[in-house]
C-alpha cells in the first residue's frame, strides 16, 4: 500500500485490514486527523509508539493507508468496565484526507470477522466515545457495534459512551 493520493479512495474499495509493527509507522506517517479530533484520538504515527500491551494495525485500501487503530490485549486490566479476557478498540481513526466518504463505517464492518479471526479466544471487543463525538458514534453502531447503556466517565474528554462488538457471530465454522 502506498500512502498519499486521496482521490481515488471511495467506500467501493474493499478495505484491507493489516497488521503494523513499530518500524512500519511510515505507512501512517501521513495520517492526521482534523484539529477538533485531536481531543478524542491520538494522530496514528504517535498511537503506534506507545508502550502497551497493543496490536498496531493499519487500515488501508488496495494501494493505500486511509486509518489506524490498535487492540489492547489487556483491556480488562485497566478498565473497570470490561469483560474478563475482553479486547479493547482503541486510537481508532481514519486520516483526515479520507474523511466523509464511507470508509470508517466500511472498516468498523470489516472488524469482527477479522478480530474474532486472529483472537480466537476472545468473546467480545469493546470501545469507549465520546458522547460529543456523534460522527463516530454513529459509525460504531452501524459496524455492528452495541451501546451498553453505561458510560465512562474517567475520559480526558469526557464521558464516554461504552459500546461492545460481539466477536462469536463473526467466527467461520471449521470445515
Amino acid at each position: 500500500m502506498t500512502d498519499t493520493n486521496s482521490q481515488n479512495v471511495t467506500p467501493d474499495a474493499p478495505i484491507r485490514i493489516v497488521p503494523l509493527d513499530r518500524t512500519q509507522v511510515a505507512r501512517v506517517a501521513h495520517l492526521t486527523l482534523r484539529d477538533d479530533q485531536t481531543r478524542y484520538s491520538l494522530p496514528p504515527a504517535e498511537a503506534l509508539m506507545q508502550d502497551g500491551p497493543f496490536d498496531h494495525f493499519m487500515i488501508g485500501t488496495s494501494d493505500m493507508a486511509v486509518g489506524y487503530f490498535r487492540i489492547d490485549r489487556d483491556y480488562a486490566g485497566h478498565m473497570d468496565f470490561a469483560l474478563p479476557g475482553e479486547l479493547g478498540l482503541r486510537a481508532f481513526s481514519i486520516g483526515a484526507a479520507f474523511q466523509g466518504r464511507g470508509l470508517a463505517s466500511a472498516a468498523c464492518h470489516a472488524l469482527g470477522p477479522v478480530l474474532a479471526a486472529r483472537y480466537p479466544w476472545a468473546a467480545s471487543v469493546a470501545l469507549t466515545v465520546n458522547r460529543a463525538n456523534a460522527a463516530a458514534y454513529r459509525c460504531y453502531l452501524a459496524g455492528g457495534f452495541a451501546d451498553t447503556g453505561a458510560l465512562y466517565l474517567g475520559g480526558r474528554a469526557g464521558p464516554q459512551h461504552i459500546m461492545r462488538l460481539e466477536l462469536s457471530g463473526h467466527r467461520q465454522a471449521p470445515g
